[in-house]
């Protein structure tokens, strides 16, 4: 049927789902981004660094005005909003926040995919959910029930199959992504606290912050791309894959809630497989094809167990997992 016959509810469902299909993608693919980066001479802590810096300046103006990078001017506006007043307010726990869903994770990815592929960094970061609900657990802050305890075994089965089949001559690298992904899980936990921040605001004050604190290890030990891939890369890192995605993904929410949005979450290690196959000539053996599904059934397992006791709360889980 041509798209102009569509409206009302059939035009909305396309929308969404295009949006969807966008935020998955665009998730997915920053590990075959950033093994570009790599191949270009870019050094993995200035990777993270510009990616970082330039999703800030472009996250930052959608977020004080709606509009894109013109919008950095008006202060004034952001200032009326109250933004800054409730970044002040809770300036400790959005540092704390800062480093453990963005500067930790956007290092350690670029420093794992030195030696391990880009589809297999898809894949172990899917485990965030599983140390999402391993964290609750220990923290008491949800309830421990029978489908819960079984994502934990899938997801724990998975990981092991990866790092016993596929990993065993290289288990740092896998847990420096298993890292990445534990790291992702803190920030969930601590951005529960907040209610009077949004997500948007949340992220973008995030970035910010992320970027100061990774620009001393960005120029310790400067590395720059030697090619003109490696700079079309990062461009595409921080404007696409970490601005663009958030502010899109923030669309999807308010289309489809926040639970259904955040189903993009699963779709993304696809993309990653993917991708890192047909463009990257990547080796997708059994062993990783057998624990992907197991991290992928148990992370969906788990994050059900999560979404159903706190609905509607858009959290740290389902921001920028890349």
């Amino acid at each position: 049927m041509p798209l102009h016959h569509l409206t009302g509810p059939a035009m909305s469902n396309l929308r969404s789902a295009v949006v969807f299909i966008t935020v998955a993608l665009l998730w997915g693919v920053p590990f075959a981004f950033i093994a570009l980066a790599l191949d270009a001479g870019a050094s993995p802590m200035f990777i993270a660094w510009s990616r970082v810096s330039l999703g800030a300046i472009v996250l930052m103006g959608i977020a004080w005005s709606r509009v894109s990078l013109g919008a950095i001017v008006l202060m004034g506006i952001a200032c009326r909003r109250g933004f800054f007043t409730k970044i002040r307010r809770h300036a400790g726990i959005i540092a704390v926040i800062a480093a453990c869903d963005i500067a930790v994770p956007f290092a350690l990815l670029p420093i794992a995919q030195q030696r391990l592929s880009s589809s297999l960094a898809g894949i172990l970061i899917a485990t965030t959910p599983l140390f999402v609900a391993t964290l609750a657990i220990i923290t008491r802050t949800e309830r421990h029930n029978l489908r819960g305890s079984l994502g934990l075994l899938l997801g724990l089965a998975g990981v092991g199959a990866i790092f016993g089949l596929q990993l065993s001559g290289d288990l740092i690298t896998g847990l420096l992504a298993l890292g990445a992904a534990l790291s992702y899980a803190v920030a969930t936990l601590l951005v529960r606290r907040l209610h009077d921040v949004s997500a948007l605001e949340l992220s973008a004050a995030s970035l910010v912050i992320a970027s100061v604190l990774l620009t001393p290890a960005a120029f310790i030990d400067l590395q720059l791309p030697t090619q003109a891939s490696g700079w079309v890369a990062l461009v595409v890192l921080g404007a696409l894959c970490t601005a663009a995605a958030v502010a899109l993904f923030y669309r999807l929410v308010a289309d489809l809630g926040a639970t259904r949005a955040a189903l993009s979450l699963y779709v993304a290690p696809v993309f990653a497989v993917i991708v890192g196959a047909a463009f990257l000539a990547e080796s997708i053996g059994l062993a990783t094809i057998i624990g992907f599904l197991l991290i992928l059934a148990g992370s969906w397992l788990s994050h059900r167990n999560i979404t159903n006791r706190t609905p509607g709360r858009t959290d740290a889980n389902t921001r920028h997992k890349s």
